[in-house]
């Protein structure tokens, strides 16, 4: 039997969400830089200006949210190529197939892509620091393949 943590619901949304969070946040570092090269009240001089524009949007819900799933996705996809496809027929299509008929379509049993959904869901959480460090991704002994440190 499996357990879903609080945060399972929310990580999954922030998976789902990954495209429009790629998009918001180039439209806010865009929006800051003009901000910033323009002179506009508000903007920062002193200082490395792209530096303070980083660090402000670091602070934002919508990066942490972006970082997360990017860095879940790149830690999952380097064990999988086919991971970025299940992604996409999943969570990013609409209306997103089940796993059962994305393991059809790309030729690998249910198991495998619900451990796979299970990876990035846990690595994304993980990122976005909802799970203890120290916790093994699926709850076992010894299985902490698919996590690796934030830097």
């Amino acid at each position: 039997m499996s357990t879903k943590y609080i945060w399972h619901g929310y990580v999954r949304k922030m998976i789902k969400v990954y495209p429009e969070r790629c998009q918001q946040y180039e439209d806010l570092i865009e929006q800051r830089r003009i901000t910033i090269l323009d002179g506009t009240p508000g903007a920062k001089s002193r200082g490395d200006p792209v530096g303070n524009l980083l660090a402000q949007a670091e602070k934002t819900a919508v990066y942490k949210e972006y970082w997360a799933v990017r860095k879940a996705l790149e830690v999952c996809s380097t064990r999988n190529a086919d991971l970025l496809e299940f992604v996409k027929l999943y969570y990013w299509r609409k209306p997103g197939l089940s796993l059962e008929a994305v393991a059809l379509k790309l030729n690998y049993s249910p198991e495998t892509i619900r451990k796979w959904n299970k990876a990035l869901v846990y690595n994304t959480a993980f990122f976005r620091g909802l799970l203890d460090e120290n916790r093994p991704v699926d709850g076992q002994k010894g299985h902490n393949q698919w996590k690796t440190s934030p830097k």
